[in-house]
């Protein structure tokens, strides 16, 4: 084939797209194209990642997403616990009366569609006592969501008291509410990277300026000391 040349000014770019240098020093721009969305989404996941490791070292608890935690939760949480026992507790006997030992094994309706029948009125029920105040607002009900959430995540407050069963699905029974804090989060995660990315660009036009300036002065200065050295001989 015919050999390419690669002209000169093409061979050190000043300015390169931001996936291709993520740990150099490297001057570099938000790229548009897909590569630079999937880095910089990785770039937030990671950035979860770490706060999530940094609140499990600091004895919180590591199972939570704490995306679905509100702190207008607490209202709540003394309902929840005992809501959650309760079905737990329903739960289990299901579970235990068709010789289920994990709650995969019912939602996924492998063991029948008897069991499944049983399970979606169970949490048909309990869909009705998460609604049962009508008048409760969006945020309340996100609020209340997040109770249900935490109780049945946080290992101090789920006393197993020993059963071989362990019960993960009663939060999920509000899951439309679940989703929509998930949705938020991401939604402020992402104009908080562009905000960081809006700040990075001014940062970098006025380091820019700043240059500009001092490159100015420079090039002034030397021109007044070259006309003083031919008035002044």
């Amino acid at each position: 084939g015919k050999r390419v040349v690669i002209p000169s000014h093409l061979k050190r770019l000043k300015v390169r797209p931001d996936f291709m240098c993520p740990y150099s020093n490297h001057k570099t721009y938000a790229s548009p194209k897909l590569l630079g969305k999937m880095y910089r989404r990785v770039v937030n996941e990671e950035k979860y990642v770490n706060q999530s490791t940094s609140a499990h070292s600091n004895g919180r608890n590591s199972d939570y997403d704490h995306d679905l935690l509100l702190h207008s939760r607490q209202k709540y949480v003394s309902e929840a616990i005992e809501l959650q026992k309760k079905y737990n507790r329903e739960m289990r006997t299901l579970l235990s009366r068709f010789g289920l030992r994990l709650e995969a094994e019912a939602f996924t309706g492998t063991a029948g569609e008897e069991i499944v029948r049983h399970i979606v009125s169970l949490r048909r029920g309990y869909l009705k006592l998460f609604y049962g105040n009508s008048s409760l607002s969006i945020e309340q009900r996100l609020a209340k969501a997040s109770a249900w959430y935490q109780v049945s995540m946080d290992s101090e407050i789920r006393c197993e008291n020993g059963e071989n069963v362990v019960v993960y699905s009663f939060p999920w029974i509000c899951i439309d509410e679940l989703c929509e804090l998930k949705l938020r989060a991401e939604e402020k995660r992402k104009i908080q990277f562009q905000n960081e990315q809006q700040r990075a660009r001014e940062q970098n036009l006025v380091a820019r300026e700043a240059r500009k300036q001092a490159k100015a002065r420079t090039k002034w200065n030397r021109t007044r000391k070259s006309v003083s050295q031919q008035i002044i001989p």
